[in-house]
């Protein structure tokens, strides 16, 4: 049951702390609409979001959601942090309260644990339905038929707390918008995924590169510095020539390149990690993007109506879900 205007008029928080540390740009972006909806629910509140180094950038770049950057320091059974006993110590002992304390982060599992360490005035979050509920009246059992955006709105609505759409942004500043990309028809082959056994291979990856260089598309292999031995190897399987920007051009800079106006592009991915998540700007006159989703759904993994996606073939990986506590 939802509790209308319950924050709003009850609890009337006057600063905020979102928990979600999490690496991924992607998972980055799948919170904005959640921020989006508590700055325009309380727009004088201080809103701080407490996550990892590398999400520091891109909190500046949504300023005007975001006022301060708090960084995780770790906690046992977090694998996305090293765990460091003295430094979550002291961490605990210098953090002001909050009013709230908004646990976006996964099921709860573990990191409810960390939450109610913060000491909050007042907790909100997702449980698993089989373990210890916080506070029935500010705990949800956690959506994991949601797609990500959606579950954290999930919450808030729940919290009585009005969404302002589940749309996804990326501002860029006028010095990107200002750079020259060199291409007019170009294809991202991004082969990454947050679990191997997911991965689609890098033969076909191949194979389809030189599909479409052979169709006049320059080809453009993406992913992060991890993911470089991935792109070498597609690159070296490849009879056509690819450019290989995994690890070179920073995430920020190649989101405002693939989105060029008056480019033709595509971008061929699996949905594990971001660019699925950058919505269609408005400035871009041709763009195609095909999903390579490893049995689940597109709806699914986009979060999205299924128009904004063509399926093209059917591929199952192995089931390995990433668990998110």
């Amino acid at each position: 049951m939802y509790a209308p205007c319950l924050m709003r008029d009850r609890l009337k928080p006057q600063s905020i702390v979102v928990i979600r540390a999490l690496p991924g740009l992607g998972d980055f972006l799948c919170v904005v609409p959640a921020l989006r909806s508590l700055r325009q629910a309380f727009p004088q509140a201080k809103i701080a979001l407490l996550g990892l180094a590398a999400t520091c950038g891109l909190v500046d770049r949504f300023a005007e959601y975001v006022d301060e950057w708090i960084e995780f320091p770790g906690f046992p059974g977090i694998p996305e942090a090293a765990i460091d006993p003295v430094r979550i110590s002291y961490f605990l002992s210098q953090i002001e309260p909050f009013d709230l304390a908004l646990q976006l982060h996964g099921n709860g599992s573990i990191m409810n644990i960390f939450v109610a360490l913060l000491a909050a005035k007042q907790s909100a979050g997702f449980y698993l339905s089989d373990r210890f509920c916080p506070d029935p009246e500010f705990y949800l059992p956690y959506p994991d038929d949601l797609p990500e955006v959606r579950r954290s709105l999930h919450l808030l609505k729940f919290l009585g707390i009005p969404l302002q759409g589940e749309q996804l942004e990326f501002p860029l500043t006028a010095q990107e918008q200002a750079i020259q990309w060199p291409f007019k028809r170009y294809i991202c082959l991004h082969p990454g995924a947050s679990v191997e056994s997911r991965r689609w291979p890098i033969e076909q990856f191949a194979q389809v590169g030189d599909h479409l260089a052979a169709q006049g598309f320059q080809i453009l292999l993406t992913g992060t510095a991890i993911e470089a031995n991935l792109t070498e190897a597609i690159q070296a399987r490849m009879q056509h020539r690819a450019i290989d920007l995994a690890g070179k051009p920073t995430w920020d800079r190649w989101r405002c390149c693939c989105d060029r106006p008056g480019c033709s592009s595509a971008t061929i991915r699996e949905f594990h990690t971001s660019r699925q998540h950058c919505k269609r700007p408005a400035s871009c006159c041709f763009q195609i993007r095909i999903l390579i989703a490893g049995g689940r759904s597109i709806s699914s993994c986009t979060g999205r109506s299924t128009r904004d996606w063509r399926a093209i073939a059917a591929w199952v990986g192995r089931s390995s879900r990433r668990s998110i506590c």
